[in-house]
């Protein structure tokens, strides 16, 4: 299991993508397409790919952790 809380915004690029997803959290590539279609996680089209700001998405995953999006 990955370990979200070792990651800071600071380490990573301030945009990421589907592949970068992948190779850093380790998520399949259906479950990433998944997330990033979403409405509440919060990535945007940019040359018809979609991308999320780092900080969003680790905040994102920090509040799933903490009953977030579900909860809520």
């Amino acid at each position: 299991m990955v370990d979200y809380t070792r990651y800071k915004v600071g380490d990573l690029p301030p945009v990421i993508g589907y592949k970068d997803i992948q190779r850093l959290f380790g998520f399949s590539r259906s479950m990433t397409y998944a997330l990033l279609n979403r409405p509440d996680v919060g990535a945007f089209v940019l040359g018809g790919r979609r991308f999320i700001s780092t900080e969003v998405f680790l905040e994102w995953i920090r509040k799933q952790g903490n009953g977030g999006a579900q909860g809520e």
